[in-house]
């Protein structure tokens, strides 16, 4: 229901029949914690964030094929966007319905006197990190969007846009609260509820993308020295007990263990997979790297003549009652990539190459070392490929926030243009809020 209001769309929507309002909800912690699972389990953890998102990010990027009778993913893949693609609305509302019941909850918080100040502060603040997070994702795929504070819908149904500038200072804002609030230890026996730990990933990500080099290398380091994380073998990084796991959302699905799996995983070794991996991502792996034999898979068809496909194959369990794995949204490898580029731009190049090569080693590829900026530089935007493909909507927000996004596409794609780099806000939403101002291009 939370991703089908068409022309209606999120800023004019009434509260989610399946949510308690803020004036009910939070009597007891029980139901306040319900409140909170729900943006886990039937948020986060199902599509389009749970795969879609990934998949239309990862297109536009140019890291995959689709071969799939999704249409819409063709638009991102031939990066003709259209303003009525379904896909482009349904992420728009899922991403803002997440974000309306993450205000909810944190105006419970404000105005619950029965619960524990403990639980009250954990809740929020746990509503204050999901809440940032939605924002990063929707600042960085459509760049100016309203930023929603309130579950006054009838006040949300006309916000206008704000820049970029202003939606990272509510990120930022966020994030620090959040990490005030939130608790060191995760909450349950499972790594499905952040923790302060990642806050502070998220933080070092969003310091990396705003070029605040010494605050990215500060965050990042509190994470790489915690205890709690540590690399896994390249078999192991996906399963749900992995160890450098710093946050992952549990599907509720009966037999699938994530959202994106039943995507990407062919139903037979000869079938034609439904995405595949482009050959240009394959290429930038060397020789002997373990993440290349262990995250991609290969099918070769039974046809005439046959024909061979590679196909994303991190999340390894498509359909399966046993929960063996959980969507990994944060995870240590990418903090080891994070502050590596922070000391790089700081000039510290040896220290920024010990952490590539931690990832390097992991992969069982040889170290590298560099004498300038600029060749270690070409070679982290390669490694992060390498680590990252088909995860979080890295390469695509990489080539965009670096200024390299004109050459790599340009050099693709012939009928390649600046203004799509952003994506068009829905025509559907243009619709329903007279305030909105579609992205220029489109």
């Amino acid at each position: 229901m939370l991703m089908c209001f068409s022309c209606n769309g999120f800023l004019s929507i009434d509260p989610p029949k399946d949510q308690l309002v803020s004036s009910k909800v939070f009597t007891d912690e029980q139901s306040a914690k319900a409140a909170l699972f729900g943006i886990y389990g039937d948020g986060l953890s199902q599509d389009p964030l749970g795969g879609g998102l990934y998949i239309a990010s990862a297109l536009t990027a140019g890291e995959i094929e689709n071969h799939s009778s999704n249409e819409n993913y063709d638009q991102f893949q031939n990066h003709d966007i259209l303003p009525d693609n379904v896909q482009v609305n349904v992420i728009w509302n899922k991403i803002y319905s997440i974000i309306y019941q993450a205000n909810l909850i944190i105006e419970g918080m404000q105005h619950s006197t029965e619960l524990p100040d403990e639980v009250k502060a954990q809740i929020k603040g746990e509503a204050l990190f999901v809440r940032a997070y939605c924002y990063f994702w929707l600042t960085n795929i459509w760049g100016s969007i309203p930023i929603v504070l309130t579950s006054a819908y009838d006040k949300n149904q006309s916000l206008p846009n704000d820049n970029g500038t202003a939606v990272y200072a509510r990120i930022v804002e966020d994030l620090t609260k959040a990490y005030a609030l939130i608790d060191n230890a995760y909450q349950g026996d499972e790594r499905v509820r952040p923790n302060k730990a990642t806050v502070a990933a998220m933080l070092a990500r969003v310091y990396l993308y705003l070029q605040q080099w010494n605050l990215a290398v500060q965050y990042a380091t509190k994470v790489i020295d915690d205890p709690r994380y540590q690399l896994s073998n390249v078999n192991d990084v996906f399963v749900k007990e992995s160890g450098e796991t710093i946050w992952q959302v549990m599907s509720v699905g009966r037999s699938n263990n994530t959202a994106i799996a039943p995507q990407l995983v062919p139903p037979s070794t000869s079938s034609v997979p439904s995405i595949s991996i482009t050959n240009d991502l394959i290429q930038i792996f060397e020789t002997g790297d373990k993440r290349l034999s262990s995250w991609i898979g290969k099918n070769v068809t039974s046809t005439e003549p046959p024909e061979t496909y590679s196909y994303p194959y991190k999340y390894k369990v498509a359909n399966a009652a046993t929960k063996q794995e959980y969507q990994v949204i944060f995870r240590l490898a990418e903090q080891y990539l994070i502050r590596a580029e922070a000391l790089a731009q700081l000039g510290n190049l040896a220290d920024a190459a010990k952490d590539i090569n931690v990832i390097r080693q992991r992969a069982e590829v040889d170290g590298v070392h560099f004498q300038n900026r600029e060749d270690l530089f070409l070679l982290l935007m390669e490694e992060r490929q390498r680590e990252l493909f088909l995860e979080g909507g890295h390469r695509w927000f990489d080539l965009k926030r670096t200024g390299q996004i004109d050459v790599v596409m340009g050099q693709k794609y012939p009928h390649w243009k600046s203004y799509k780099a952003l994506w068009p806000i829905p025509y559907n939403q243009l619709l329903a809020n007279p305030f909105l101002i579609q992205n220029a291009g489109y």
